[in-house]
């Protein structure tokens, strides 16, 4: 079965993004099917002032002068993407539509020919139908015969809009099968009628070996042992207790390689001249976790793949006004038993670094609904 997968996939920073996006693709090939990424991607929207000046080649030049900081920050930000590689992994893992798509009226008047569309996994229904472009995410296109499945999609908060739930429902009932990532996704479906499955991230469907093989593409950082720290959406050191973490790390006699990643703010060198700094390529980024003694991040995919590889990690909850995507994180590690690995007041590093994880009880409970998502995902594929 030919299967167009919308989801996001053309950013360059987010390795979440990308290794789900990798994920389902090669579920999908290993059930037989041919599966491709819709690339779908709606523009930021621009003044006319500023497209112009682009188009003159001038925007750059003059955000120097009248907004230093950010010239800065846009700068360092070019510069990480560069380092990161992200185009290079897209062209040579990912399968691609050969059309690119701006807006839902450009996919309805082109769609790509498949017998299958799947919506899926990551935040994309987070963009809320207050746009009309956003009902793409939502598979509102194409023939009318296309099988339409959600797989894992996350709406990122847990209260849908309540002026847009009439065009939530209209927009779901154009579904065939409905499942996704959290139960607050389950639970808003169900707020309006309607009926999904809570199931794993595309990443937690594939065996620890997919991801060692991308990852021995690369050479460690270091052989020395160490802690790797993923910082994501932090802006200051102790957003993740740094001093306690220092702390043990030198009590451990435990290096330091960290990879700042590029989200709400933009990923600084946050913790000390003597840790290993790496805005690393995908299969990098895999490695720096396969040889870490412990991986610390606040990162939901920094926790899924610290899981997948089995290694000893402790989970950071962000704080303030992003504070509200933690949910998506202690519902994972409550389902696998692993509350112990969340940093608070009273779980510090050095007690939760050195407490054991039982990896065959976590295999276990991950296998039960690993089971259930393969299920929803090979009978909802079935012709009718």
């Amino acid at each position: 079965m030919k299967i167009g997968v919308l989801t996001f996939w053309h950013g360059n920073a987010n390795y979440g993004m990308m290794l789900q996006c990798w994920a389902l693709q090669q579920v999908l090939k290993s059930m037989g099917h041919e599966p491709f990424v819709i690339r779908f991607s709606i523009d930021k929207k621009k003044g006319l002032p500023r497209r112009f000046l682009e188009t003159l080649g001038l925007y750059g030049v003059l955000l120097r002068f009248i907004n230093p900081y950010e010239y800065k920050q846009q700068k360092k930000k070019y510069l990480h993407d560069k380092l990161r590689m992200f185009e290079s992994f897209r062209q040579k893992n990912l399968d691609l539509s050969p059309c690119t798509y701006k807006t839902l009226k450009a996919i309805k008047s082109n769609p790509p020919v498949a017998d299958c569309y799947i919506v899926g996994s990551d935040q994309v229904w987070s963009q809320i139908l207050s746009c009309e472009d956003n009902k793409a995410y939502f598979l509102e296109f194409g023939d009318i015969s296309t099988k339409r499945i959600s797989y894992a999609p996350s709406f990122g908060f847990a209260n849908y809009p309540i002026d847009y739930l009439s065009e939530l429902r209209n927009s779901l009932k154009n579904l065939d099968t409905i499942s996704c990532r959290e139960q607050a996704g389950v639970d808003i479906c169900k707020s309006v009628g309607i009926d999904a499955t809570k199931v794993l991230d595309p990443t937690l469907l594939l065996d620890k070996g997919a991801y060692i093989k991308l990852a021995n593409k690369t050479k460690a950082l270091t052989y020395n042992p160490y802690i790797f720290i993923y910082s994501l959406n932090i802006s200051n050191s102790e957003d993740i207790c740094f001093h306690d973490l220092n702390e043990y790390r030198h009590h451990a006699n435990l290096g330091l390689v960290v990879t700042p990643g590029d989200g709400y703010v933009v990923g600084d060198k946050l913790f000390g001249d003597d840790a290993i700094y790496s805005y690393s390529t995908i299969e990098q980024w895999l490695t720096n976790i396969l040889n870490a003694s412990l991986v610390v991040t606040p990162s939901f995919h920094g926790v899924v793949l610290s899981i997948i590889l089995q290694r000893p990690f402790v989970y950071a909850p962000l704080r303030g006004v992003h504070s509200g995507s933690n949910n998506r994180v202690t519902e994972l590690l409550q389902d696998l038993g692993l509350e112990s690995r969340i940093l608070t007041g009273d779980r510090i590093y050095t007690s939760i670094a050195n407490e054991s994880i039982d990896w065959n009880y976590v295999e276990h409970r991950l296998n039960g609904q690993k089971h259930i998502s393969l299920n929803f995902l090979s009978s909802s594929l079935k012709y009718n």
